[in-house]
């Protein structure tokens, strides 16, 4: 039995919504390999006072490593949630054939005698 146009166009609008969640996680990938270029040295933080400069630096490096974790963590979810609509899109799909097959042996046609 052949899909219903609304089966078929939902399936290929699951299946072009995981190529945007794939080309999200693309994305956050160049951002994440950009970031880890951005690192400041101490000397960033340098104010008169070196009790400062000791200070501010590892609050940098803190935070910059939970922005890089943040970020990484983004672009593995886009991927997960492209891989997991098309895992439905494909699951709709096979169910629908499979209901089709199965109504067709129920209500198939058959011979009778006159």
């Amino acid at each position: 039995m052949a899909h219903t146009e609304e089966f078929t166009m939902a399936i290929k609008a699951m299946h072009d919504e995981a190529g945007k969640w794939r080309e999200l996680f693309l994305r956050m990938a160049t951002v994440v390999g950009g970031l880890r270029r951005l690192d400041l040295e101490p000397a960033a933080f340098f104010f008169p006072d070196l009790i400062s400069t000791d200070a501010q630096f590892p609050i940098y490096q803190q935070f910059a490593a939970w922005q890089r974790e943040l970020l990484t963590a983004a672009g593995r979810e886009f991927s997960e949630l492209g891989d997991a609509l098309d895992r439905a899109a494909d699951l709709v799909d096979r169910t629908d054939r499979m209901n089709g097959l199965d109504l067709t042996a129920i209500y198939g046609t058959h011979k009778t005698e006159d």
